[in-house]
């Protein structure tokens, strides 16, 4: 297929998504990446769950005023 340019791809907003991967891991303790990936219905799969990863491995860190 043709590649797709960077400026065609939708927008996501990464804040949200993170909050929702972290509400659904506390959830599913066990999960993979790529079942938060499925179970979200996150766009852009075979990339997000790098992303998903990513957040899944790293601590939530409490910042003030944010």
């Amino acid at each position: 297929g043709r590649a797709m340019r960077y400026r065609d791809l939708e927008r996501i907003d990464i804040k949200a998504i993170s909050a929702s991967v972290r509400t659904w891991a506390a959830d599913h303790p066990d999960g993979t990446a790529e079942q938060a990936v499925t179970d979200l219905d996150l766009p852009y799969p075979n990339d997000m769950v790098f992303i998903v990863r990513g957040i899944l491995a790293t601590p939530a860190v409490e910042r003030p005023g944010g």
